[in-house]
């Protein structure tokens, strides 16, 4: 069953890439939908998912700003773990949890050519688990990725990212950066910068 479904999954993906046109796949103001699926380094954690709903705001034909909402799934291993003390002498305990990630953030987003990008940004993250608000941050991301245009207003777009958040160690694991990949479909607005 399964290597049916990866052959399934394997023969899409060849059809997307030669149905794609070769014309041009710069930075371009459009929206975007994404989903894609995450491992945090610590082996606390399992792989999980999350999507997002992007934007893309073409400053040159290098360079554009991509803002974004989304949704992370950071699943924990429900390991038991105690903190070190605080400043008053206090430990705290807990479980790794499930840790749900609603963030927001903005990356610029740089073309090296009419495919291959690279992007970096900051975000701003709400972690939650058990219907509980673990904690609210800063945090960094960063990726690289490729373009792929179908035509002049639709493009396909597979993105290599790395995010770096903190959860709370009493239920997350501190400092914790997590790598993904991501599938995107972008729908461009206006003329083509580039032809």
């Amino acid at each position: 069953m399964k290597n049916n479904s990866l052959t399934r999954l394997s023969l899409a993906c060849c059809l997307i890439i030669l149905g794609v046109k070769s014309s041009y796949s710069q930075a371009r103001s459009g929206i975007g939908f994404s989903y894609g699926f995450n491992k945090p380094f610590s082996g606390d954690y399992s792989a999980g998912a999350g999507w997002q709903l992007l934007g893309s705001i073409a400053l040159s034909n290098k360079l554009a700003l991509s803002p974004y909402i989304g949704y992370d799934n950071l699943k924990g291993n429900l390991r038991f773990n105690t903190t070190a003390p605080d400043a008053s002498g206090g430990y705290h305990q807990g479980r790794i949890q499930n840790v749900d990630l609603i963030n927001a953030g903005v990356d610029a987003k740089y073309y090296l050519n009419n495919c291959f990008f690279v992007k970096g940004g900051a975000l701003v993250y709400a972690a939650g688990g058990n219907e509980d608000l673990i904690n609210v941050g800063l945090g960094l991301s960063g990726g690289a990725g490729l373009s792929l245009p179908v035509d002049e207003h639709l493009k396909f777009e597979f993105t290599g990212y790395s995010n770096v958040v903190y959860i709370q160690p009493a239920s997350g694991h501190g400092i914790t950066p997590y790598v993904g990949l991501r599938a995107a479909i972008y729908f461009d607005f206006g003329k083509p910068l580039l032809r």
